[in-house]
C-alpha cells in the first residue's frame, strides 16, 4: 500500500513500502519543529525595540495638554528592549507635514544608556536648539490641517555625539545608530478654530469696526 501525508506547506510526501509508525514519527517530528518556530518567533516579537507613551497610542491625536494650545509640556515617553551594545540614546521629535520643510520640535543627544524614557515635562541628556529657537520641547502648533508628529529614539553605538545643531544630530544619529524606534501622533487646530468661529457668531461682537467720527473744522472769522 501507498500512504500519503499532507504537510502544512501543501507538498504531498509519498511514503512507499513503509509502516504507519514511520509516518507517525515524521509527523510528530515536523510538528515539534513547527512548535519550536512558533515559540522562537513569539520570543523575538517580545524583544523588539519600541517606543510608547501613556498619553497617546500610535497614530492617535496628541492631547491638547502637550501642544502649543495647552500647557506645552512634553508627553511621557518610554522605550523598551534596546538592542545589545547600546551605549547611549538620541531623540528627535519633528513634523514632516510642516510647510516647505520638516519642522523640529525636540532634539536630544547623549541620553544615558541606563535611561528607559523621558518623564512628562522632564529632561534627560543634552538638548539642542529646535526650529522654535530654544533648546527644549516645543509642542504641536500646526497652521492648518492634520499634522503628524514623529517621536523617534535612536539606540547609539557610541557614548556621546558631537552634534551641535539639528542637521548634525540627524546625520550622526543615522550614521551611528544600532536601531531606532518610532511613535507617531497627530494634531489639528481645525476643531478649535470651528469652536471659536461658532463662539464669535453667537456673540454680540460687531461684524465691522465702527467708523471714526470726523472732527469738524472750526471756521475762521
Amino acid at each position: 500500500f501507498i500512504f500519503f501525508f499532507q504537510a502544512e506547506d501543501g507538498i504531498r510526501d509519498s511514503v512507499a513500502s513503509r509502516g504507519l509508525g514511520d509516518v507517525y514519527k515524521r509527523q510528530v517530528s515536523t510538528q515539534s519543529t513547527w512548535d519550536q518556530d512558533i515559540r522562537y518567533n513569539s520570543i523575538m516579537e517580545k524583544k523588539v525595540f519600541k517606543i510608547i507613551s501613556t498619553a497617546f497610542q500610535e497614530g492617535d491625536p496628541i492631547p491638547v495638554k502637550y501642544t502649543g494650545d495647552g500647557e506645552d509640556i512634553s508627553p511621557p515617553i518610554s522605550w523598551e528592549n534596546p538592542p545589545a551594545g547600546t551605549k547611549s540614546y538620541a531623540f528627535i521629535c519633528d513634523d514632516p507635514d510642516a510647510p516647505k520643510r520638516t519642522w523640529t520640535h525636540w532634539l536630544i543627544k547623549n541620553i544615558p544608556a541606563t535611561a528607559t524614557g523621558i518623564p512628562e515635562g522632564g529632561k534627560v541628556g543634552v538638548e539642542i536648539k529646535n526650529m522654535f529657537g530654544f533648546s527644549k520641547y516645543g509642542g504641536p502648533a500646526p497652521p492648518s490641517g492634520v499634522h503628524h508628529y514623529r517621536f523617534k529614539v535612536y539606540a547609539m553605538s557610541v557614548d556621546k555625539l558631537e552634534a551641535k545643531n539639528q542637521a548634525e544630530l540627524y546625520a550622526e544619529a543615522e550614521k551611528k545608530k544600532i536601531a531606532d524606534a518610532l511613535l507617531t501622533g497627530t494634531y489639528t487646530r481645525e476643531k478649535k478654530a470651528k469652536q471659536l468661529l461658532r463662539l464669535m457668531r453667537s456673540s454680540k461682537l460687531p461684524t465691522a469696526m465702527p467708523k471714526k467720527k470726523k472732527k469738524k473744522k472750526k471756521k475762521k472769522k
